[in-house]
């Protein structure tokens, strides 16, 4: 009898940067263990791209592709013919505009089973931009997705708002299950950092972007500042992106430069969050948070907004503080009580990791999303 063939899952990302984001760290976990669970690995991926290097490191075999041509019909024909090649059984796309163009080219290819998933709100940009045209693309935005999802034979939702969010544009409701994000869990170590003697550090991190709102997070910084508490307190943004000049100068404008600090893109961000006493998310949209989760597994409290899938990680009063979005006084009446009570912080921080360890471990994700390629594509 020859040799069992093994099934092939193919993912697909558009990330274009050459650093790694929250989504491109959930695709490296899944496609290891898709590796390790002998499956044949193939992503397709901008070329030059951080998530083309980061998986060469890992020996996974990459597609690079330029997926963002205006020309979609040509681009779909050309991840069609892929699939083919590589003979896919299963196509597994992430994000928005691989989800809507993937369905298609594996609907064309004729491939076993397509899976998307969803890491952000339908609609997100509506978070940060309230223009016409904005809700006009919206619309557009929502048609293609309900349109695209019949060829999807499942679509993953990385938090229960996602998929309610999903359903309400027109989505069935039996095509979506919910498999929140996770991190690897591993032994709390006490971060040896250069600290200046009674500062409390309060930090952030993310991609420097509007849905972040990074804007309201220095807003709460200054109201800090012109406290009583104001000489206490260091801020540290971890971070690039297309808002960095635009936050250094409100920094300055705000009178914040000795207290704060914009440490750019940072690879180990675990460490970064790791030398926080206390972790902002003041996301105006956002689904499940991994640098929030990181900062709970290293026993951080946490002041977040209460948007998308936080709610689903953060217990408001337990494991930190949940708070309106685009509100800095409230974001700074949290931050200030945290200041003042250090055991509080402690607290919360142990019960934060107890969280994440028993909700969010990576392990428990991986398997969910790996006996799903099992029922959609059994082992010959």
């Amino acid at each position: 009898m020859g040799k069992k063939q093994k099934r092939t899952v193919v993912y697909m990302n558009n990330y274009p940067f050459d650093t790694l984001g929250g989504g491109e760290k959930h695709l490296l976990l899944l496609a290891k263990a898709a590796k390790e669970w002998e499956f044949r690995v193939c992503v397709i991926c901008l070329p030059q791209s951080g998530i083309e290097r980061a998986l060469n490191e890992l020996s996974i075999e990459t597609i690079p592709l330029n997926i963002m041509s205006k020309n979609f019909i040509l681009t779909i024909l050309r991840i069609s013919k892929e699939l083919r090649k590589i003979g896919a059984d299963i196509f597994h796309t992430h994000g928005f505009f691989c989800n809507v163009i993937g369905r298609i080219a594996g609907k064309i290819s004729g491939i076993p089973a397509v899976v998307s998933t969803v890491h952000c709100e339908p609609d997100s940009t509506l978070s940060y931009d309230k223009s016409l045209k904005a809700k006009v693309i919206q619309i557009i935005r929502n048609f293609a997705d309900r349109f695209t999802s019949q060829y999807a034979d499942m679509i993953i939702a990385v938090a229960e708002r996602v998929k309610e969010k999903l359903v309400k544009i027109g989505i069935p409701s039996e095509k979506i299950i919910v498999i929140r994000n996770g991190i690897p869990i591993k032994p709390v170590q006490t971060l040896q950092t250069k600290k200046e003697l009674g500062k409390v550090v309060v930090g952030t991190l993310g991609r420097l972007e509007p849905v972040k709102g990074f804007d309201y997070f220095i807003e709460a910084a200054a109201l800090i500042k012109n406290s009583e508490l104001g000489q206490r307190v260091n801020f540290v943004i971890v971070g690039d992106g297309s808002l960095r000049k635009h936050l250094e100068d409100k920094v300055a404008t705000l009178g914040l430069k000795d207290c704060f600090k914009f440490t750019g893109y940072q690879e180990d961000t675990i460490s970064e969050v790791g030398k926080m006493d206390i972790f902002v998310a003041s996301s105006l949209s956002d689904t499940t948070n991994l640098a929030l989760l990181e900062a709970m597994a290293v026993q951080k409290p946490v002041v977040a907004t209460e948007v998308g899938g936080i709610p689903e990680a953060v217990v408001d009063g337990v494991t930190g503080y949940l708070i309106p979005p685009a509100d800095p006084q409230a974001l700074a009446e949290k931050i200030i009580h945290l200041v003042k009570e250090p055991n509080l912080r402690e607290r919360m921080g142990k019960k934060g990791r107890e969280r994440v360890e028993k909700n969010f471990d990576s392990q428990q994700m991986l398997e969910k999303y790996l006996r799903l390629y099992s029922s959609l594509v059994p082992e010959n």
